[in-house]
C-alpha cells in the first residue's frame, strides 16, 4: 500500500514539475531557429573581426534573451 501510494505522489510530482513535457514540438523548433540566428549574426562579426572589418569588441550588439 505504502509503494502504491508512493508511486501516485511520485508521478502527480512528475506531472507538476513538468519533467521535460513543458516544450512542444513548434517551442523547440523556435528556439532552435533563433539560436541559429544570434549564431549567425556572431559568426559574420567574427568574420569581420577577423578581417579587420569591424572594430574589436568582446560585446555583442545583439540582444540575448529567451523567446519563450
Amino acid at each position: 500500500m505504502k509503494r502504491c501510494l508512493l508511486l501516485v505522489l511520485l508521478f502527480v510530482g512528475m506531472l507538476v514539475a513538468g519533467c521535460g513535457m513543458a516544450h512542444t514540438q513548434q517551442e523547440r523548433r523556435l528556439r532552435r531557429r533563433n539560436i541559429h540566428r544570434y549564431m549567425y549574426r556572431q559568426i559574420m562579426d567574427d568574420w569581420d573581426y577577423f578581417w579587420l572589418v569591424d572594430e574589436p569588441s568582446n560585446l555583442t550588439r545583439y540582444e540575448m534573451r529567451d523567446a519563450d
